[in-house]
């Protein structure tokens, strides 16, 4: 609402008492009315927890007492008399739509609000029973007096934790309506809420790099390893290869050489009775007509024999 400054201090009542006899009061958990005073836990921030450009506003509530660490929320309560068994109660800070609030106009004469939360939706209003507690009523409208919500200003926040808005818990914005005399969070650039992330100790820094430089040399060393491991193992095929290669050749050079020695000797060897000529024991001789011709040829022969 524009009506509603995230860099004042609001006192919050109900429509059927005043400002000057009771005063919405947070403490431990739980929410109640009592008699208007300095306690902090009746100063009410109202932050503005969605963009500026978004139709549907929604709204964290929070007080000085607590500072950010907690927020108005709802929770279920089985004591309840309301069929909701819902009642708003004071949370550790999440972001979460329980912890979110929508804030219109009822359009009166006084200037009153309805409140409503994001996790039951335009179901339930925020209502009190004489006398406390509050509730979220399932019957809802204009004429239920209690559902008529006042603020009324009591104070400056001025405090830079405030303006940051914690969203489901996963970051930190600040105030998108910051006011003069606000300290603005983003501009300061340091963290004022729990919530952000703390920086790591010198130590811890110290150790993962230590950490990250041992991996990186445990890295070099296996590579070193691996890659002279492959080197060796070239080498021995290399040198084995050459030994299969020699011997092949060797080989091949013995065969070739016994097969020419094979062939001399077939051509210069000769059988052992290569060249002789066996012949008869008794020389035949020829018969010559006629016996003196055959003395005389045998005389003849025997002269020359004997001669």
């Amino acid at each position: 609402m524009a009506d509603l400054n995230p860099n004042v201090w609001y006192q919050i009542i109900e429509n059927r008492t005043t400002f000057e006899k009771s005063s919405l009061q947070a403490a431990g958990t739980g929410v109640f009315f009592a008699a208007p005073g300095p306690d902090k836990g009746q100063y009410w921030q109202i932050q503005q927890a969605s963009p500026p450009s978004s139709r549907q506003k929604r709204y964290q509530l929070r007080n000085k007492w607590a500072g950010i660490k907690k927020q108005l929320a709802v929770c279920h309560n089985a004591n309840e008399l309301d069929p909701s068994r819902t009642q708003p109660c004071f949370l550790p800070t999440t972001g979460n739509n329980e912890q979110l609030w929508t804030i219109d106009p009822w359009d009166d004469d006084i200037g009153s609000h309805k409140i409503q939360n994001a996790a039951n939706g335009t179901r339930y209003y925020m209502d009190s029973h004489p006398g406390n507690p509050l509730f979220m009523a399932s019957e809802t409208g204009y004429d239920h007096v209690a559902q008529r919500w006042l603020f009324k200003s009591i104070g400056l926040v001025n405090d830079g934790e405030f303006s940051a808005t914690i969203m489901a818990s996963t970051s930190t914005s600040s105030s998108s309506t910051p006011q003069p005399t606000a300290q603005n969070t983003s501009n300061s650039g340091k963290c004022s809420s729990k919530s952000c992330k703390k920086a790591l100790s010198p130590g811890a820094a110290a150790g993962i790099g230590v950490g990250v430089a041992v991996m990186v040399i445990i890295s070099i060393l296996v590579m070193f390893v691996l890659i002279r491991r492959k080197r060796q193992r070239k080498q021995r095929d290399s040198v084995g290869k050459a030994e299969l290669d020699g011997s092949s050749e060797v080989k091949g050079l013995d065969i070739a050489y016994t097969a020419h020695e094979k062939r001399r000797e077939s051509v210069h060897e000769a059988p052992i009775d290569a060249g002789r000529f066996e012949m008869e024991s008794s020389p035949m001789l020829a018969e010559l007509p006629g016996s003196g011709a055959n003395n005389g040829g045998m005389h003849g022969v025997n002269s020359r024999l004997g001669s």
